[in-house]
């Protein structure tokens, strides 16, 4: 935090004298001494230039919001008493929003630096301005180029940017609102907006035929390749699906989790088959099942760690839990691989279909060669093969959920 000069700290502590003896009378903006028990004036309050009206104490009576030039934020309620509150990093008078609680909010953003703005929404309490906090590590403001704040229609909204649209005037926005819970802040989700970002005004509803999304191209022959099972990375150690459940089982305690010995368990009616894992990352469950087709079902298994993501897939075959052979020009799991045009990331997802793919990155952002798995062979005893079949470059815009073939 930057230190304060002498004097705006000097002009801090006035103010916070002045709030201290606010119980006991309320201060006119001009400074004017008038009784508590006095009725709200009748006529319409009067309104500097740049500032703000809105009901912000929640009493019913228009209140008056100012930003001063020493970056004083000042409210002068309808009763005529004044509540304020010293600010920072160059603040910004933003607007007045509807979040749920008693009165508006009064928003104001700050510098952070490096072109973005922290946004910070004030309400009365009491006799003074407290910040609302937001839930949990959610974050409200502007970053350049990646998210923006505004208000509009008296509600809070920020959103995200599409980093596949980077450069281009007309954009979307995938938006959230704001509004108090339990006590906090949290945001929710409110769709699309588009956004021209020559002009002045907000991000807004798209119209009808407004497109202004990154283009992706048709589907063409590509099968559906979204959305994916979340989260993407496995995180169980248990799974039950077509009567049975599968489980993974530190057979060492004593050792390093990262580097114990694992088995993979799948009991069904009262029988139990075990395999050993392969030493390597400890193991977890991917929380939906592979689909191999003819009714068949098989459980995921990911050993990650580092930069390397090792998935295998299981079936329980012939009373033998057993591992599904792979074939391909690309590994199934996660991590980095040579290409003709250097070092690319490899990465693989599941569908809640049940279809496993894997992408490699082509050097240019949002193009991917990518690959479907799928069963090939296989008996009652025998598993059948994951063969990774070429599906060509796919575009994909992971920000909007879309994928097609490259315009």
């Amino acid at each position: 935090m930057r230190t304060m000069p002498r004097a705006l700290v000097v002009t801090g502590a006035a103010v916070l004298l002045a709030l201290a003896v606010v119980a006991a009378f309320l201060v006119r903006d001009g400074g004017d001494d008038v009784s508590s028990a006095g009725p709200p004036p009748s006529s319409a309050p009067v309104v500097p230039a740049g500032a703000l009206t809105g009901d912000v104490d929640g009493d019913g009576t228009p209140d008056v919001v100012t930003l001063t030039r020493g970056d004083l934020l000042k409210v002068r309620l309808g009763s005529g008493a004044v509540v304020a509150h010293l600010l920072q990093d160059r603040p910004r008078l933003e607007g007045l929003a509807d979040v749920g609680g008693r009165g508006v909010a009064v928003v104001v953003s700050a510098s952070g630096g490096d072109g973005s703005r922290d946004w910070t929404a004030w309400a009365v309490r009491g006799d003074a301005l407290a910040a609302l906090r937001t839930r949990g590590h959610a974050v409200l403001g502007d970053t350049r180029g990646s998210t923006t704040a505004w208000v509009a229609g008296h509600r809070l909204y920020d959103g995200t940017l599409d980093p596949l649209q980077h450069g281009a005037d007309r954009v979307v926005v995938v938006s959230r609102t704001w509004s108090l819970r339990d006590g906090k802040l949290a945001p929710a989700g409110a769709g699309v907006r588009c956004w021209d970002r020559t002009s002045t005004a907000p991000p807004h509803t798209c119209a009808s035929g407004q497109d202004w999304a990154y283009d992706v191209g048709p589907h063409g022959h590509l099968p559906a390749l979204l959305p994916t099972v979340r989260p993407a990375w496995a995180d169980r150690s248990s799974i039950s699906f077509d009567g049975g459940t599968w489980k993974v089982h530190n057979l060492d305690a004593d050792v390093d989790p990262e580097a114990a010995p694992y088995s993979l368990t799948h009991t069904r009616r009262g029988v139990t088959h075990t395999a050993r894992v392969p030493v390597g990352w400890a193991p977890a469950l991917f929380g939906s099942p592979v689909q191999l087709g003819n009714g068949r079902s098989a459980v995921l298994l990911s050993q990650e760690g580092g930069d390397s993501d090792t998935w295998r897939v299981y079936v329980d075959l012939g009373g033998r839990v057993q591992p599904l052979p792979v074939r391909g020009p690309v590994r199934l799991g996660g991590g980095f691989v040579r290409t003709a045009t250097g070092q690319s990331v490899l990465y693989s997802w599941l569908t809640p279909h049940g279809r496993l793919f894997t992408r490699v990155g082509t050097g240019r952002e949002g193009r991917y060669h990518v690959y479907a798995w799928r069963p090939v062979g296989g008996d009652a005893t025998t598993p059948a093969t994951l063969v990774a079949h070429d599906l060509g470059t796919v575009c994909l815009d992971e920000t909007l959920g879309t994928y097609g073939i490259c315009s």
